[in-house]
């Protein structure tokens, strides 16, 4: 129809906290029904001869209605942050308007890490986004927890982004969450998926559970921008939470 409202927002990593913070103001606002879509191609802009990044690159796209359920429920609570000195750590150099696409910026060629790829693929400094997982991603986890007079152990599920296994391990450890608390089986059979990590990460392992009852949540994303952030919601119970795969 012609009325629909629609929003774009680039955002990646923790596009999915910043699609539904910007579905709750919506509703806030009078409307009645948001739907959100998450949605990332990042294997078209990832170099097959990167063997840092194109083994653990997915694509998937995630459709979430959001709407205002007029229960007695829970408060919404939500930290985000940002960086943009360290947007480098992860980024696609080239291709848009601050470096237009070129001859140069689309030819491949060794970089100093001994990978190879174009200004115009994907690029993740490896240790660098390790380490600001394990520490300001934790610290504004544990802020928001302060700020909402909640503990961790109040939660039932710990729905995070998913880089890989080893790091959402090590940052579950550092939180002191049980791993079987925290899903980390997305990347090892979809590879990463970006923006739609955290709503797949809900229907793979919490489909079924949602359908029946709600669980109190901790969402997490973190990565371009840099940018992180984490949630703290009542989920469920839902009317259909399914996976389709092509």
């Amino acid at each position: 129809r012609h009325d629909v409202l629609c929003l774009d927002i680039n955002q990646g990593c923790t596009g999915f906290l910043y699609g539904l913070l910007q579905s709750f103001l919506l509703l806030q606002s009078g409307l009645r029904r948001v739907v959100l879509l998450s949605a990332d191609t990042l294997s078209r802009r990832c170099c097959p001869r990167d063997r840092n990044t194109y083994p653990l690159i997915g694509d998937a796209a995630a459709v979430t209605v959001v709407e205002d359920a007029h229960r007695d429920g829970r408060e919404i609570f939500m930290n985000l942050q940002s960086d943009g000195s360290r947007s480098g750590w992860l980024i696609i150099p080239a291709g848009a308007f601050r470096m237009p696409s070129s001859e140069q910026t689309r030819r491949a060629r060794t970089m100093p890490d001994g990978n190879q790829r174009s200004d115009e693929d994907f690029y993740m400094n490896g240790t660098g986004i390790f380490t600001f997982t394990q520490t300001d991603v934790p610290a504004a986890i544990r802020a928001l927890f302060r700020s909402a007079s909640m503990t961790m152990d109040e939660i039932d599920y710990f729905i995070f982004h998913q880089p890989n296994r080893f790091m959402l391990e090590k940052l579950a450890d550092k939180l002191g969450v049980p791993r079987q608390k925290m899903p980390d089986n997305i990347v090892e059979k979809f590879g990463n998926p970006s923006s739609a990590s955290i709503p797949l990460t809900i229907c793979y392992n919490m489909g079924r559970i949602l359908l029946e009852r709600d669980q109190l949540v901790c969402m997490s994303g973190f990565g371009a921008g840099l940018s992180w952030g984490a949630l703290i919601m009542n989920l469920g119970p839902l009317k259909f939470c399914d996976l389709i795969e092509k």
